[in-house]
C-alpha cells in the first residue's frame, strides 16, 4: 500500500481521530460522475437516455458525438486508447478518472467514425451531437459516493469538525496523480533531462505489484539496457507504450509517447513539489490562499519553493527540458478547497457523498477522515 507522505502529503488539517477502514474493497465502493456546466453525468443511464440513444442515428448529425464513457479498473487514458483504437479517431476528453473506482465522463468522438461499443469494463450510452469536440478542462467537477469498510469509529466527529472549517480541506494532489508510486520520479528524471534513468525508473522500478509484472521488471533490468525484445504483459500500458517505440535511443522513445501520456510524468513531479509545499506551510500555520506548481515561469517568488528546489537540486530553469512537449511554466493552485453538498447517506457501513471541483481529489478528504 503506497502512504500519503510518498506523495509530499505531511499533514493533516483536522484534529479529530481516524475512524479507520478501506474504500476500495470493491470497484463500486468508490463511484465517480463528472460534472459539466450543464449536468451530471451518471453510471447508470435513464430511461430517457435509453429511448435517446434508441432515436440517436434518426437526428440531424453534427461534427462529434458526445458519449458518456462508464469504466471500472481502467485509467482515463488507457480506457480512451481503447475506444480509439476501437473507432479509429482521435477520443477528446475533459479529465482523467481513478482507475479503482466505477466512473463516468463525457468524451468526444468524431460523427464519421462513431458506432455504438460496449465490453465488460467499458461502455458508451447517452449520446449527443456537437459541433465541437471535448477539451482537457472542459468541466465543473466531479460527483463521488464512496463506502467505507471495516470503521472503527463513527464520523460525527470528523463532520462537526469539518462543518466548523466551513467544508474547507487541503488542495493536495491525490495518490491517483502519481500512478503506481514511481510517475513523479521519472519526471524528475525528465525534468534534468537525464532520459536512461527515466526509462530505468519507469521500467524496473514498482510498488505492491502482480508476480507477472515483477518478472518483467526484473527480465528488464537484467537485459538493460539491450531491452527492445523483452515481451511485458498485456496490463503494463504506459510501459508497454514506451518499449513500441524504442529504438535505442531514450530521449527518442520518450519524446514519441503521446503528448498526455507524457505530461503525466512531468506534471506528477510538479504535484510532488506543490504538496511538500504546501505540506511545510500547514506545519507552520501559514494559511495561504494559493501555492506555486513550479515550473519556469512559477515559484521563484516562494522562499519555501526555493528552499525545497535547491533540496532537490532542480531549477527552475530545468523545466524548460520538455517545454516544446509538455507545458511546465508552472501555476498557481489554490491552497484550499470546499468540499459541497457533504452528506452521510449510512452509517453501516458508513457511505458519504460529496462533490468536489475540478482538480481536487477525493482521496484527501479521505485521507483526512481514515487517518490510515
Amino acid at each position: 500500500m503506497m502512504r500519503e507522505d510518498e506523495f509530499g502529503i505531511l499533514q493533516y488539517v483536522t484534529q479529530s481521530p481516524g475512524v479507520g477502514g478501506t474504500f476500495n474493497t470493491f470497484f463500486s465502493d468508490f463511484i465517480v460522475e463528472e460534472r459539466d456546466y450543464y449536468g451530471q453525468t451518471s453510471i447508470t443511464p435513464t430511461l430517457a437516455n435509453k429511448i435517446s440513444d434508441a432515436l440517436f442515428f434518426l437526428k440531424k448529425p453534427k461534427k462529434y458525438v458526445h458519449a458518456t464513457l462508464v469504466k471500472q479498473d481502467y485509467t482515463t487514458l488507457k480506457a480512451v486508447s481503447r475506444v480509439e483504437k476501437e473507432m479509429r479517431a482521435r477520443v477528446g476528453y475533459a479529465g482523467l478518472k481513478d482507475k479503482r473506482a466505477i466512473t463516468a465522463q463525457r468524451i468526444s468522438i468524431p460523427t464519421q467514425n462513431f458506432h455504438p461499443f460496449k465490453e465488460a469494463d467499458i461502455r458508451l450510452n447517452a449520446y449527443a451531437y456537437s459541433n465541437y469536440p471535448l477539451t482537457i478542462g472542459a468541466l465543473w467537477g466531479n460527483r463521488f459516493k464512496v463506502i467505507l469498510r471495516d470503521t472503527i469509529l463513527p464520523v460525527d466527529s470528523f463532520v462537526a469538525e469539518l462543518s466548523e472549517k466551513n467544508f474547507c480541506m487541503p488542495n493536495f494532489y491525490g495518490k491517483q496523480r502519481f500512478g503506481n508510486g514511481t510517475t513523479h520520479r521519472v519526471g524528475k528524471f525528465l525534468v534534468k533531462g537525464d532520459f536512461e534513468h527515466a526509462a530505468k525508473m519507469l521500467l524496473t522500478n514498482g510498488t505492491n505489484e502482480p508476480d507477472a509484472w515483477r518478472g518483467a521488471r526484473k527480465e528488464l533490468f537484467d537485459a538493460w539496457p539491450d531491452i527492445g525484445t523483452v515481451e511485458l504483459p498485456q496490463s503494463m500500458w504506459s510501459e508497454r507504450q514506451f518499449l513500441a517505440r524504442f529504438e535505442g535511443s531514450f530521449k527518442t522513445a520518450f519524446l514519441r509517447l503521446r503528448r498526455e501520456l507524457l505530461s503525466l510524468y512531468v506534471h506528477a513531479y510538479q504535484s510532488y513539489l506543490f504538496n511538500r509545499c504546501l505540506s511545510k506551510k500547514i506545519r507552520e500555520h501559514k494559511q495561504p490562499v494559493t501555492v506555486d506548481v513550479p515550473g519556469y515561469r512559477s515559484g521563484e517568488d516562494d522562499p519555501d519553493m526555493r528552499e525545497l528546489l535547491e533540496k532537490e537540486d532542480v531549477s527552475f530553469e530545468d523545466f524548460q527540458t520538455l517545454k516544446k512537449q509538455v507545458s511546465s511554466a508552472g501555476e498557481k493552485r489554490k491552497a484550499f478547497v470546499r468540499v459541497r453538498d457533504f452528506r452521510v447517506l449510512k452509517t453501516k457501513p458508513v457511505t458519504i457523498r460529496f462533490t468536489l471541483k475540478k482538480g481536487s481529489y477525493a482521496t484527501i478528504l479521505l485521507n483526512e477522515l481514515i487517518k490510515p
